[in-house]
């Protein structure tokens, strides 16, 4: 997965059209075909591809100027900013009641004095006049995989962020993983559907209603061992995710960072099952969403 911002082109059997001429019609740039355009990206040629599905995905970063590390503490925001061009950027930070700007000024690095803490629904945006370069937008937390370019000064900031947003699209709270048949199914069904499309966090030592009563320490290892080898022996294809502890009131819970990608994450193989995330809900897929997650139309 390649991270904002980007410039994507796809490059299709049937998307963008081509005319007689074999000249490439569509909002990419103009190549006089497949090959030329493989050239171009990637200085090689394509191979032999048949069919309708999608042939190439074409990427191009924008690196003008990026979010090079981003520290959230208790009082204040401080980013580093890198690039080649940092003239007239500035800085944004947006939540619903509130917007801050700063220019980033030659020293790159930016510091903006929040209240209570970063709050949930915030952009933060570093842009010129005309552009946006790059984001993070904070719902409750990037959900996902976790992104090395955000810091927590103080350790668990980020447990109390998800906690405090609640149960919803990308967060899923679990009291315990057992080896239990139904519990375990229970956790890998949100498993399979945060990574299929969606990114997500499940934090185990949660109550339902945010409640925090912690993993014992006893546990830890076997419910840790548990987990990774329960997503490897019934997920295919194995998600990408980062597990890890972090500590809240002398409570130990865990943390498993899910990134979805795009692409059906199937339980239970021999006998599959789909599954979907719906608010703060984890649903069987209609025969309708896995046909569309399989780029096919229903008949």
């Amino acid at each position: 997965m390649t991270a904002w911002p980007r410039t994507e082109w796809q490059i299709s059997g049937q998307q963008p059209q081509s005319r007689q001429d074999g000249l490439l019609i569509g909002d990419g740039p103009p190549f006089l075909g497949y090959a030329a355009a493989c050239s171009a990206f990637f200085d090689a040629a394509p191979p032999d591809h048949q069919g309708n599905g999608k042939l190439w995905r074409v990427i191009r970063h924008e690196r003008r100027a990026w979010l090079h590390r981003i520290k959230i503490g208790p009082l204040a925001v401080t980013v580093d900013v890198r690039g080649t061009d940092l003239t007239g950027l500035r800085l944004e930070l947006s939540s619903p009641t509130s917007s801050v700007s700063r220019p980033v000024g030659t020293t790159r690095r930016v510091t903006i004095k929040t209240t209570g803490g970063l709050g949930p629904h915030t952009l933060l945006v570093l842009r010129t006049d005309a552009d946006w370069l790059d984001m993070r937008y904070f719902d409750s937390l990037v959900p996902g995989a976790r992104d090395t370019s955000i810091v927590f000064e103080q350790p668990g900031t980020d447990l109390e962020m998800l906690i405090a947003s609640g149960e919803g699209q990308h967060v899923e709270f679990k009291r315990t993983v057992t080896a239990q048949q139904e519990d375990k199914r229970s956790f890998l069904k949100t498993v399979a559907a945060f990574a299929s499309f969606n990114s997500g966090t499940i934090l185990v030592g949660v109550e339902d209603d945010g409640e925090v009563v912690g993993v014992p320490a006893a546990d830890r290892d076997p419910m840790q061992l548990l987990i990774t080898s329960a997503i490897r022996d019934n997920i295919e294809p194995e998600p990408y995710y980062d597990l890890r502890w972090v500590e809240h009131d002398n409570k130990h819970v865990l943390l498993l960072d899910i990134e979805g990608r795009s692409v059906w994450h199937v339980l239970y193989s021999k006998r599959p099952e789909f599954y979907v995330r719906r608010a703060g809900s984890t649903l069987r897929a209609k025969r309708e969403h896995i046909a569309a997650g399989f780029g096919s139309p229903v008949t």
